[in-house]
């Protein structure tokens, strides 16, 4: 079996993961799933960056810039979502613009390797699903229905939307600490093909995108804040150890 073939065959794994991650109502079954997916997920994008550093520079992955419109009322806070996740992964840059036709709708702009893109979307969209179905479960507690019960309509959605950035927040973290172990475990090799890659989209987006700047989520709201940090710090992010392996050196 050919390295593309098994890259391939490990993409089609992941992507069967998300999809019954998303397509469950168990929310520890949708939390198994997307850790072993996550898991997969760092070990195929460090593979694919070893693959393509192998093939002639014509022929190599292009970077690519892939826009989801985020509308409504939630736009806002969902591209707030998908930006904390996919800046954790630490390969792909993220970029939040408003829509013109509304205040809460927003663009979101996703930059870099066109496999570390896809891979960034699919993995955002799986948390995104535990999100709510944690939002759920939380307000059918105590704690939610007092909490929900007691505000205006303005203010349940506020504590919603508190809620899902919070979590988001809090996946990240461990989004970040899953990446960390991955690559430190990975081959020494890996490094230099690793920050090659890192170096190109820098450069790229400085000659396209220059003055970028990132912005930084509005979240506090308090029970629905506390809630949501401590759901995302359950999600499963496939913070699973990797043995046998040498660290990367730190740049």
């Amino acid at each position: 079996m050919t390295d593309e073939e098994r890259r391939d065959r490990r993409i089609s794994k992941i992507h069967g993961l998300l999809q019954k991650a998303q397509a469950t109502t168990s929310v520890p079954e949708a939390e198994a799933l997307t850790e072993l997916a996550e898991k997969l997920m760092i070990q195929a994008g460090i593979s694919a960056a070893e693959i393509d550093s192998r093939k002639p520079a014509d022929q190599r992955e292009q970077i690519v810039n892939i826009r989801r419109d985020m509308p409504g009322s939630w736009g806002n806070a969902h591209s707030t979502f998908f930006y904390q996740i996919m800046n954790a992964l630490g390969t792909v840059k993220v970029i939040k613009q408003p829509r013109r036709d509304a205040t809460t709708s927003r663009q979101l702009w996703v930059i870099g390797f066109e496999s570390d893109v896809i891979a960034a979307y699919q993995l955002a969209d799986s948390l995104l699903l535990q999100a709510k179905s944690a939002l759920t479960v939380w307000e059918r507690t105590t704690e939610g229905r007092a909490a929900l019960a007691a505000s205006s309509p303005a203010a349940v959605f506020s504590q919603r939307r508190s809620f899902t950035i919070a979590f988001a927040i809090r996946a990240a973290e461990r989004v970040r600490q899953s990446r960390r172990t991955v690559l430190q475990e990975a081959p020494a090799g890996s490094a230099l093909v690793l920050i090659s890659r890192k170096d190109e989209l820098a450069q790229y987006i400085a000659a396209k995108h220059p003055g970028l700047t990132s912005s930084r989520a509005r979240y506090r709201f308090g029970a629905a804040t506390d809630a949501g940090t401590a759901a995302g710090q359950n999600a499963r992010t496939g913070n699973t150890e990797v043995s046998g392996r040498r660290a990367l050196p730190s740049r």
